[in-house]
């Protein structure tokens, strides 16, 4: 993507919202934007993560006493 697209923008959003963690699943480590080698002339990169579902488990938590 990066290659792709990279000389037309300053930056780049990628949305992790159902993953985030590829990084860390070595048959997924080459699909994580954390991990792309950049130099100075690639855009910048954002990736976000979805609050709701990150915060899904504190309701669980919440609702059982």
């Amino acid at each position: 993507m990066i290659d792709t697209v990279g000389h037309l923008c300053d930056y780049i959003l990628f949305d992790s919202a159902w993953v985030g963690y590829e990084q860390f699943i070595p048959m997924m480590a080459d699909s994580s934007p954390l991990l792309l080698e950049l130099n100075e002339n690639d855009p910048g990169i954002f990736v976000t993560q979805s609050v709701h579902k990150q915060a899904g488990w504190i309701l669980t938590d919440v609702a059982d006493p």
